[in-house]
């Protein structure tokens, strides 16, 4: 490997100005760096790397480095060998825990450097939540001729720091590698990702990196390399299409004080003209209704894809949808597939091609899929929120079916579990969604938090306990009338029955102070419990019955004051 190295610094604020090329001088936040221990004959690093993944998708400022060392990482059966001699080294240093493990910034939680996959997220929003002392900015570019890549690493402190010295690291990682892994989702041909393959730095202290000396606050920094990509690593070939190069600063060998990854650009390095399509990150579902399909648009060429033109054969009508944009060379985007509007019938079957790329005719891939009708209930509905710690990480918003927000509910307290009741009236047949996005794609699950959506009449269109990864979506349709008995206003009324709880709930404002009768009647009017309670008038009123002991059907629950009443049908299933 042939390395050539510069490095500068300039404490003079004109000097900086006159040569720094890009590496911000505004104080940021620490982008996260997971180093994944993993190994192919581990049955729950499957887990870890999608684990990975998604805090990847969660966080465009996280990177992640997959080293597979250790003993589950030996091949055997004539598997390959994913080893390299400075994984090893750091998975000695670090790993005094098993696999999947991985470390965080390097940094320390809970009195240790390596923690489990369930640690992962959380410390990477801790570790989001502090000021990054230097700003890295990396360019690079591979050459097909010479087979190297150019490597171009600038940093600017933004903040004093304590340390003598730092450490700039800068590692090779690939991506699309198939071959063995052990565990669920495993196989002989699973994809592996964002693996470790090489270092840069390299020079004196190995896997440690490159001394940046006497940083301070105001100094920026450049290394450059001239890099020989290896065309194999244990007889496994390296391919540069599929390399990303990653970037860190760390305070000695902890302690990553920020980090940063970039795709290389190509010269003379020549790929056919292609591109497949892919299924969205976030899942459809099995109830759908929007005019716009969301899809991975993967190039697969040298050259950048401004357009694409897709066909969508929606219960046997056809559509040419067109999309507009920029996916450089070798990179994955989401694609927004914006279609005419649609019927949309109990069950449907799409199907979407590729077949055009800037404006030239291409055959290509198709993805397919099924969805059912939105669930129909009344216009007015009734939601009930249990938000979990993060509340703040959380949106809840009502969408139409062109994706526009029409109602946000919230925000809502964090570190406070609480549930919340919230009522809306939205227009008569009208298809909506209503979509739970968390932010950290970890659902509401600390604890478990859950929504439940209500009909005018009581009846339950949905409950959803378990809350995970991006969210949730459900879709309605408001095409139903309530059945509702009133023969007296009273205001915000929401009777159903909890499927969870076994009890019949009720919530309400009452218009006066003053003693409240609940009465519960079997369908053919028969009283089966009467409650007296008492209220203030303006306070709301959240009170519950048991039902777990009656049979499955129809029941009538009647609430009787002084200035109204109100009789509502509940169905207990």
């Amino acid at each position: 490997m042939k390395i050539r190295l510069f490095f500068l610094i300039f404490l003079v604020v004109f000097y900086f100005l006159s040569f720094a090329q890009g590496a911000s001088t505004t104080l940021q936040k620490k982008s996260i760096l997971l180093e994944e221990f993993t190994g192919i004959y581990c049955g729950y690093c499957p887990q870890g790397h999608e684990l990975a993944h998604y805090l990847m998708n969660a966080n465009e400022h996280a990177y992640v480095v997959a080293i597979h060392a250790g003993f589950l990482a030996e091949p055997d059966y004539g598997d390959p060998d994913y080893r390299i001699a400075g994984g090893e080294i750091l998975d000695a240093s670090y790993n005094d825990y098993g696999y999947p493990s991985g470390l965080i910034n390097r940094k320390l939680f809970d009195g240790t450097y390596i923690m489990n996959r369930g640690g992962w997220i959380k410390s990477a929003k801790a570790t989001h939540a502090e000021d990054a002392p230097v700003n890295i900015l990396l360019t690079t570019v591979f050459d097909g001729n010479t087979h190297k890549l150019s490597v171009k690493a600038e940093g600017y402190y933004t903040m004093e720091v304590t340390e003598a010295s730092h450490r700039l690291n800068i590692v090779v990682i690939e991506n699309n590698i198939i071959g063995h892994q052990s565990g669920i989702g495993g196989g002989s041909n699973y994809l592996h990702n964002r693996m470790l393959r090489s270092f840069i730095t390299q020079m004196n202290e190995a896997v440690w990196g490159e001394e940046i000396v006497a940083p301070t606050q105001g100094s920026y920094f450049e290394f450059n390399y001239d890099y020989d990509l290896p065309e194999h690593i244990n007889d496994i070939p390296i391919k540069p299409e599929n390399i990303e190069i990653i970037a860190f600063v760390c305070a000695g060998k902890t302690d990553v004080l920020n980090v940063t990854g970039a795709k290389p650009s190509y010269i003379n390095f020549v790929k056919p003209f292609e591109a497949t399509l892919l299924e969205a990150e976030r899942k459809m579902g099995a109830r759908y209704g929007f005019n716009f399909f969301d899809a991975q648009l993967q190039n697969l060429s040298h050259k950048t894809i401004t357009s694409a033109t897709f066909e969508l054969n929606l219960n046997g009508e056809i559509q040419k949808i067109e999309w507009n944009g920029e996916i450089p060379a070798f990179q994955t985007r989401p694609v927004l597939l914006t279609i005419e509007p649609y019927i949309i019938n109990t069950s449907n079957q799409y199907a979407i091609q590729l077949i055009a790329l800037n404006n030239e005719p291409y055959n290509g891939n198709t993805i397919s899929g099924s969805f059912n009708e939105p669930v129909a209930t009344t216009p007015k509905i009734f939601i009930e929120i249990k938000t979990d710690l993060y509340a703040d990480e959380n949106q809840f918003v009502i969408k139409d079916r062109d994706g526009n927000i029409v109602a946000t509910f919230g925000p809502y307290k964090s570190n406070e579990v609480a549930v919340y009741n919230e009522t809306i009236t939205l227009d008569k047949d009208v298809t909506y969604c209503l979509e739970v996005m968390d932010q950290w794609w970890d659902g509401m699950l600390e604890p478990r938090g859950y929504i439940k959506l209500h009909s005018e009449d009581g009846e339950l269109i949905t409950q959803n306990y378990q809350i995970s990864l991006f969210g949730e979506k459900v879709f309605i349709h408001t095409s139903k009338e309530s059945s509702s008995i009133v023969s007296h206003t009273m205001q915000q009324s929401h009777i159903f029955y909890d499927t969870w709880e076994q009890q019949i709930k009720i919530s309400f404002f009452p218009l006066a102070t003053g003693k409240i009768e609940l009465l519960l009647y079997s369908v053919t009017g028969v009283l089966l419990l009467k409650k007296t309670v008492y209220a203030e008038e303006g306070t709301k009123c959240n009170l519950s019955l048991p039902a777990s002991h009656y049979d499955n059907g129809i029941y009538f629950i009647r609430i009787e004051t002084e200035k109204s009443t109100i009789t509502k049908k509940i169905i207990k299933y």
